[in-house]
């Protein structure tokens, strides 16, 4: 099967207008014009965030940025970065959950934790950004894909800190790979994404190990990032790997890309909420709460649920706050795989919402705070769970809904495992 011509008609426009963008942003470069280019990068990231150009990561972007950020003028510190570590976790608010909200609990006693906020002048507040980050050991980037000014504030800092970029947008386009000495990925589709489409070398990216491993391997994995960052001569930073440009042939896989990462962003945050309670002596399940996003979220919990085959959806709990007939009605259908806690208007049951503070987002978080145990709150929220619907069995042949999702979403596009196309594999350096 293939993808509509609309479809590909849709990304060709996409990048058409992503380009002018590029083009107008090297203009006014040229011109000395640097406040406006930067603002025209976040736009053409913004852009290309939201409309996906079939790119997952573009090398001119990241050169523009990486040369505008050699613009800042700040004064730095210089001093060697070793004796106490001191991590600063950098992050942008989502649309979804506020992931700032949930670094700062889980980070308070170990690290700070410093908020992008939206800016109209991204070069100024690069330079705001860089000055905060200073004295940092090790950066970890939480931001959104158009928060273009971590990439600015980093970039041509000669003296900077290792990087840490955590790929919380694994199926959309965003910057930032142009500082990446180490990208990390919660899943392995995402990892490969990467490699393949945002060209961060293999030996720089990391699997996010699940939750369920034991403490000393979290630790392991830790320590395996740790020496990675500290074993780089400090004048290789400022040259972190850049993508190559990629025409890929598969723009199926491109469409699935798009499609994964849109529907108000619920598929996402679904293929990866489950297995934060993922353990071998609890049922394996995920949490997703459904507000009030109307049609875009019916055609996606649809999508997802008659694509599974044999209609054998995923365990799945749904917090329904929006009191929508027609999701009641759907999640009816499905019988006991899916369990529908309804909400009463107003109601902050807890200790449920306690739990689903920690649902929302992504594993990341615990980074660099991997060995704590997990939250209390989660077994109080399962216990309320089942008390409400009268217990949770796991099949034995349940794989977790992200695989569900993407091998469904893969034969529904007539694109096999590996399906990556075509690269390059040189890489753009600064001069």
């Amino acid at each position: 099967m293939t993808v509509p011509t609309g479809e590909l008609a849709s990304i060709e426009l996409h990048r058409e207008a992503f380009g002018d963008l590029l083009v107008r942003m090297e203009t006014a470069i040229v011109r000395g014009r640097h406040e406006a280019a930067a603002a025209l990068g976040a736009m053409a990231a913004d852009f290309a965030s939201r409309h996906h150009p079939g790119w997952f990561a573009h090398p001119d972007l990241e050169r523009m940025l990486i040369q505008l950020g050699g613009t800042i003028s700040v004064a730095t510190s210089e001093v060697p970065r070793c004796g106490h570590i001191h991590l600063v976790d950098v992050a942008a608010p989502g649309p979804v959950f506020d992931i700032a909200e949930k670094m700062q609990l889980v980070a308070a006693d170990h690290s700070e934790v410093v908020i992008v906020e939206p800016s109209t002048n991204p070069l100024a507040r690069a330079a705001e950004l860089r000055r905060k980050i200073d004295e940092a050991e090790v950066v970890f980037l939480h931001t959104e894909p158009q928060a273009v000014e971590m990439t600015l504030a980093l970039a041509g800092w000669r003296s900077r800190p290792p990087v840490v970029v955590v790929n919380h947008h694994e199926t959309v386009f965003w910057t930032g790979v142009g500082v990446a000495d180490v990208l990390v990925s919660h899943t392995a589709s995402g990892r490969a994404l990467g490699v393949d489409r945002r060209f961060v070398s293999p030996a720089r990216s990391r699997l996010l190990p699940g939750r369920d491993v034991s403490p000393d391997i979290w630790r392991g994995w830790v320590e395996d990032v740790d020496r990675i960052v500290r074993a780089m001569h400090p004048a290789w930073l400022p040259q972190a790997c850049l993508p190559a440009p990629a025409f890929p042939k598969d723009l199926e896989i491109a469409q699935w890309q798009r499609v994964a990462g849109r529907s108000d962003g619920l598929a996402a945050s679904w293929a990866r909420s489950g297995r934060l309670l993922e353990r071998p002596d609890r049922p394996s399940l995920s949490v997703v709460v459904v507000g009030r996003e109307g049609a875009s979220t019916l055609e996606c919990l649809h999508r997802v649920l008659d694509a599974a085959p044999d209609r054998e959806a995923p365990q799945l709990i749904v917090i329904d706050t929006g009191h929508d007939p027609d999701l009641a009605d759907l999640l009816d259908t499905l019988g006991g795989l899916v369990l529908r806690v309804p909400m009463s208007p107003g109601s902050e049951p807890d200790p449920l919402a306690d739990g689903l503070r920690w649902c929302w987002g992504s594993e990341s978080v615990l980074l660099p705070d991997a060995c704590r145990p997990e939250p209390a709150a989660w077994s109080e929220a399962l216990t309320a769970l089942r008390s409400t619907e009268g217990g949770l069995v796991r099949r034995p042949d349940q794989n977790g809904v992200e695989q569900i999702f993407v091998r469904t979403e893969l034969v529904t596009l007539g694109a096999g495992p590996g399906t990556v196309g075509e690269k390059s594999s040189r890489l753009v350096t600064p001069s």
